[in-house]
């Protein structure tokens, strides 16, 4: 019973967001960052591997945009 609201919840969610100009407009800025174009190898090399180093420039997505990855990953 609960997965199912939850899932309801979090489908309502996604579509919720998904029609958000100003949620579209944050994804844009999102898909900016240098860390998007790892987001595919740093899930799949914390999938695989116990310690992760991540290492970058300033702003570059590092310490808000890969927290948000895992989560996502993780939902």
């Amino acid at each position: 019973f609960n997965a199912t609201i939850n899932n309801d919840l979090y489908y309502a969610y996604q579509h919720k967001k998904s029609t958000n100009p100003k949620f579209q407009q944050y994804l844009r800025l999102r898909q900016a960052l240098p860390a998007f174009k790892c987001r595919d190898q740093i899930i799949d090399l914390m999938t695989n591997n116990q310690v992760v180093v991540i290492s970058g420039e300033t702003g570059c997505g590092k310490s808000t945009q890969i927290p948000q990855y895992i989560l996502d990953h993780m939902v």
